[in-house]
């Protein structure tokens, strides 16, 4: 509901915005009674509403261009050829949340290292995850809920393909650890 009301109050400032920059700039040439029937003051009320919106979702759509761009690049690595790996008894390593550094969205990456009982490194993973731009925020986190992006569906990158790849280079997982 806050969140609701939010955006309503958004749209209210920068139709506000686009009203007083309408009325100043037709003031000297209207007359008093005809300044609000203008159609220069209702065009600046209608771009400020606009550009009031593409502020709003600005954020998502370069996220959403800066997301593909790291969904397109690799984000498995092979330390070694991945025929040694097969029917390997591997431990999963784990490590926090990272962020991606300069990204109009909230990016993270949770790197997983594959490594035998040695500590030898075999596999680097690198699953992304988004979060959602400044519109999702208002909206979700003033209800608790968790913040999504509106403007793509698939906020997961590759995550199925890694959460499987002990089966699709058949090696075994023997223990997970967290750091």
């Amino acid at each position: 509901m806050i969140g609701i009301l939010l955006l309503i109050l958004h749209i209210i400032v920068f139709g506000a915005v686009g009203f007083v920059l309408g009325v100043a700039f037709e003031w000297q040439y209207a007359k008093q009674n005809t300044l609000l029937d203008c159609k220069k003051t209702k065009l600046y009320l209608f771009i400020s509403l606009i550009l009031g919106f593409g502020f709003m979702f600005f954020d998502e759509l370069i996220g959403l261009i800066q997301f593909k761009k790291l969904c397109n690049q690799s984000s498995i690595v092979f330390l070694h050829n991945p025929n040694e790996i097969k029917n390997k008894n591997l431990i999963e390593v784990r490590y926090k949340k990272s962020n991606v550094r300069f990204s109009f969205l909230e990016i993270y990456y949770y790197k997983r290292e594959y490594v035998d009982s040695h500590g030898e490194k075999y596999i680097i993973v690198y699953p992304y995850v988004a979060k959602g731009g400044w519109v999702s925020k208002v909206l979700n986190g003033a209800v608790g809920g968790e913040k999504t992006p509106f403007l793509f569906s698939n906020r997961y990158c590759n995550l199925h393909y890694i959460n499987s790849i002990d089966k699709l280079y058949n090696f075994n997982i023997v223990k997970e650890i967290d750091f």
